[in-house]
């Protein structure tokens, strides 16, 4: 590819064209077969010309997409996909989102930074934890996201990132039919986390949801239901739960 071709238009195109929303100066050399050096000065005019923005240092986004914080989010760390509470609402599980932290899922250890008016959260999962994604459309943008079960999953493993619990027991029960209990208690044994299987059987059972688990996948000893919790409540037997709630 010949320096000549790199006109705006023909950047601009070919990254609308690939579904480039998001690049780095490092992505867009390799991209036009180009130096790193003279990647940073085309994307420099491209910045001082309006057409990308700088969301993170090093990181870009095409003009327009700045204004959306899922396509940041899911874009700014790879692999990592949209989860907790924020997956809920794109799923349309929780009506308003009144946040102002976008929650990512991703096994690399990203540091939190903030764009416009939102605060971008890396959760670290371990390997075997990342799974339950993929690519949706979301008002014609592409972007990664928990399936509506993962995302409860996720939450319930760490709830300071999802709904309370009593909020969580309401999706559940008012969404039965969009929700595949068979499909949450399969990941919930894919997390290999006896506490985490614990609390959304009895979040489950609060919902009015039958279900069944074996003892096998339950923790011998008693456990909080909100970890950060103190340990006195409600004794629940046969989830070895302590409702502190």
């Amino acid at each position: 590819m010949r320096k000549a071709r790199l006109t705006r238009e023909y950047i601009l195109g070919y990254l609308k064209e690939k579904g480039r929303q998001f690049f780095t100066v490092e992505d867009f050399a390799s991209m036009f077969h180009i130096t790193p050096n003279y990647a940073a000065q085309v994307v420099l005019r491209l910045k001082r010309g309006g057409e990308v923005v700088e969301v993170e240092k090093g990181k870009y986004v095409l003009s327009g997409m700045e204004e959306d914080p899922f396509v940041i989010g899911c874009f700014s760390v790879d692999p990592s996909y949209i989860s907790f509470k924020t997956a809920l609402y794109i799923h349309g599980l929780i009506d308003k989102y009144e946040e102002e932290e976008v929650y990512v899922a991703t096994p690399k250890r990203k540091s939190p930074f903030s764009f416009r008016h939102f605060i971008f959260r890396y959760i670290t999962l371990k390997p075997y934890r990342f799974f339950g994604f993929s690519s949706i459309i979301k008002d014609d943008r592409n972007i990664r996201v928990a399936f509506p079960e993962k995302a409860i999953i996720d939450a319930v493993e760490e709830p300071r990132y999802g709904p309370d619990f009593e909020d969580l027991i309401k999706i559940l029960f008012e969404s039965e039919d969009r929700i595949s209990i068979s499909r949450l208690i399969k990941y919930a044994i894919k997390m290999q986390d006896k506490s985490l299987i614990a609390r959304l059987g009895y979040i489950l059972e609060e919902a009015g949801i039958d279900m069944d688990i074996s003892e096998d996948y339950l923790p011998k000893d008693y456990i909080k239901l909100i970890p950060s919790g103190e340990r006195r409540g409600k004794w629940i037997t046969r989830w070895k739960i302590i409702d502190n709630r």
